[in-house]
């Protein structure tokens, strides 16, 4: 009889890694706390491989003159609204979205030196909503959501975009304690 020698090849089946959050949108604002939540995102998305979409929510509609004027609250005296008040508003609302614009460039070019893929976008109105409906529209796996640490009145007031999205949105979300 033979000698024979059975070799076993044990081939290691490759397991799936989990694919992880692919696509992380972080909400930010133009604060001193908005380095943590940044910083954050930046590490999820490298250590995941994933997209970052660094999202801005305008409360007040920049170029919506008429209605959300900083004069049209005068009532009846609104007729001392004049042009020169009109494109002094154009003019500020103008500069507060090209600031805008930069700020956030700048942080995409942030990102593209830590060697994760960014872009940038912006919307008026609401935070809370606004960053659903973004992380909706995008397709989101993540959203990142800074917290200032409201409580009690302060929060009942002034009310929580952290909870808002928290309680919202239409994927998982991550809120970093200021």
């Amino acid at each position: 009889m033979k000698n024979e020698t059975a070799t076993a090849t044990s081939q290691r089946q490759a397991i799936p890694a989990p694919v992880g959050f692919q696509k992380i949108l972080v909400a930010i604002a133009e604060t001193a706390e908005v380095a943590d939540v940044f910083e954050q995102a930046l590490q999820l998305t490298d250590a995941f491989g994933g997209t970052l979409l660094i999202f801005h929510c305008l409360q007040q509609t920049p170029l919506d003159l008429h209605e959300s004027s900083t004069f049209a609250g005068l009532g009846g005296y609104s007729s001392i609204y004049t042009a020169d008040m009109l494109e002094l508003e154009q003019q500020l609302a103008e500069e507060t979205l090209n600031k805008l614009l930069v700020w956030l460039q700048t942080c995409v070019d942030k990102a593209s030196r830590a060697g994760v893929a960014a872009q940038f976008d912006y919307r008026t109105g609401n935070p809370g909503p606004q960053i659903c409906e973004q992380a909706q529209t995008w397709g989101a796996d993540l959203i990142i959501v800074g917290r200032r640490g409201r409580t009690g009145l302060q929060e009942m007031v002034f009310g929580s975009v952290s909870n808002y999205v928290l309680h919202h949105a239409p994927c998982s979300v991550l809120v970093v304690q200021h």
